[in-house]
């Protein structure tokens, strides 16, 4: 099953969140959306996901079960035809800093059990170019789409039951 919802914010922000809830054909899957959260229940596990747009900060909210560390979180933030700069944090620890058109890291081994937000900010070139900063795991998929002003600043929310 893959469910999609795109948002459009007054500040011309579009946000776009893909959920693979499964891989199988023979999964059960629901998809719940409840005060501005979506719950997917798939296979006996649930994911929350939230997400929000605070003057000009993004933030989207992850929860994922601990099992999936076992297996690579990747986080990528790339823009098609342009350059980035800019820095992925965990507090105040740069885990990556952000150069050319794609940066990929796997955030597994910065995660455990409890919640770690993870900054991503910088500059992006062209302004008009469309970045897009995207989170994958355990058969978890979302990802954003911003635009327009040259500049961005994000909170990933990650927690771990």
């Amino acid at each position: 099953m893959n469910s999609q919802l795109l948002l459009r914010s007054s500040f011309g922000t579009f946000c776009v969140f893909s959920l693979l809830a499964c891989q199988s054909s023979f999964a059960q899957t629901s998809l719940q959306i409840r005060n501005n959260s979506m719950v997917i229940q798939s296979n006996g596990q649930t994911t929350l996901l939230n997400s929000s747009l605070q003057s000009n900060r993004q933030r989207t909210s992850v929860t994922l079960r601990s099992t999936a560390l076992k297996q690579p979180c990747w986080l990528t933030v790339s823009i098609a035809k342009g350059q980035l700069g800019g820095q992925i944090k965990i507090g105040d620890k740069v885990i990556q800093s952000l150069k050319g058109s794609r940066t990929v890291v796997n955030l597994a081994p910065y995660l455990s059990r409890g919640t770690k937000t993870i900054d991503i900010s910088g500059k992006y070139q062209p302004a008009r170019g469309a970045l897009r900063i995207e989170f994958s795991g355990a058969g978890t998929q979302v990802s954003q789409q911003a635009s327009g002003t040259g500049t961005f600043n994000h909170s990933l929310i990650v927690s771990i039951r």
